[in-house]
């Protein structure tokens, strides 16, 4: 939001990489696979789609199982990515 409460466009210099092979669709056991395999694991993952209950269940496993920082935001919630 700017001054006035208007929403800012805010420019941001990010790189995406495309998965090939992975689906949109994959299911609990293969996301755990897939994050667990990692060979760089990452800082922190970010659950957002699904059931809210589920991918919280899901982002506390990540953490207290996997060692891997993982956090359900709530909506509009933000963070800095730096």
């Amino acid at each position: 939001m700017d001054n006035d409460g208007k929403m800012a466009v805010a420019h941001v210099k990010l790189q995406v990489e495309s998965i090939e092979g992975f689906s949109g669709h994959s299911d609990r056991r293969q996301l755990i696979a897939y994050l667990t395999h990692l060979k760089q694991k990452p800082e922190r993952v970010f659950m957002v789609h699904g059931e809210r209950s589920k991918i919280a269940n899901l982002a506390n496993f990540m953490d207290n199982k996997a060692g891997i920082n993982a956090v359900v935001p709530a909506i509009l919630e933000t963070f800095r990515l730096l």
